[in-house]
């Protein structure tokens, strides 16, 4: 069983968004803030600022579900004798840190850009801020699910190296 999971964060990881899809099936969590935005530093309120305007868009405010109820979450998404995925070398090794369990980077596959892949699904959690694939968590694990399930009937699969 394949899990493609990403996340939309701020600064520090803080997640704002978690997305996984499993079995042609997908769900969106988005969290509260974990303290005041008044705590930030002058570096992580530029940053993050910077963030809601020009790419994930989230405001910090918003959310579902409280921060604490990450762990719970995550352990809802696990299965057994899973393999997880994601795209990027810090996402894999912070969500392999998180999951405390191994994914799969999927550039190690030649998974193309955020943006060429499949993008025809819509953002169940932000749809008015979230119009593209770019930065938006469950969009991306959507695509990305796609684009694995296309790469395992293909023939790029039989010819990697082991």
């Amino acid at each position: 069983m394949d899990i493609v999971v990403d996340y939309e964060a701020f600064t520090g990881n803080i997640i704002k968004e978690l997305a996984y899809c499993c079995e042609s099936k997908s769900k969106v969590y988005t969290f509260k803030p974990p303290y005041s935005h008044t705590f930030w530093t002058k570096e992580e309120a530029r940053r993050n600022s910077y963030l809601i305007a020009n790419e994930h868009g989230i405001k910090w405010y918003h959310g579902k579900y409280n921060y604490s109820q990450i762990p719970v979450i995550v352990e809802s998404i696990k299965r057994e004798n899973a393999w997880y995925y994601t795209k990027g070398s810090a996402k894999t090794k912070y969500l392999s840190d998180l999951f405390n369990c191994n994914f799969t980077n999927l550039e190690d596959f030649y998974c193309p850009e955020i943006k060429d892949l499949n993008d025809e699904s819509d953002c169940f959690a932000y749809p008015n801020i979230h119009t593209t694939i770019n930065f938006c968590a469950h969009r991306r694990v959507i695509g990305l699910a796609d684009w694995l399930a296309s790469f395992y009937s293909s023939d790029l699969f039989n010819i990697l190296p082991e």
